[in-house]
């Protein structure tokens, strides 16, 4: 038995399949493929479509499977899918960097406010 034919790396296309639809259950579009060496799982955000990411599902050195990022760092243990789903889901969506700048406009303009030298008359 090889490595590529344990039970683990056996039951990863169900593991990729759970991971979708948890993912698509997020509002996340995705698409499994086979392509190449290991199979994965493409996911976009579809309200920011330049945040989008590979995850494959492949055996570690010692026999393991794992979720990858694509960049070969390991994301999630096969079994763990709503870890990876977490994970996934944090990374593809954007921080409301907006909304923070507004709050720190705020309190920049009262610290200035406080500083004001009174008025001359």
């Amino acid at each position: 038995m090889t490595v590529t034919d344990t039970p683990a790396v056996r039951k990863a296309p169900g593991r990729l399949e759970a991971l979708a639809a948890d993912l698509g259950g997020r509002g996340f579009v995705t698409r499994i493929f086979d392509g190449g060496r290991h199979p994965g799982v493409s996911v976009i955000n579809p309200k920011a479509t330049q945040l989008c990411e590979n995850v494959y599902a492949a055996p570690a050195g010692d026999g393991s499977v794992w979720f990858w990022w694509s960049w070969a760092e390991r994301l999630a243990p096969i079994d763990d899918v709503d870890g990876a789903a977490v994970k996934i889901a944090h990374v593809l969506t954007p921080q409301d960097l907006a909304g923070r700048g507004q709050r720190r406009c705020r309190s920049q303009r009262k610290r200035r406010e406080s500083r004001r030298l009174p008025e001359r008359r």
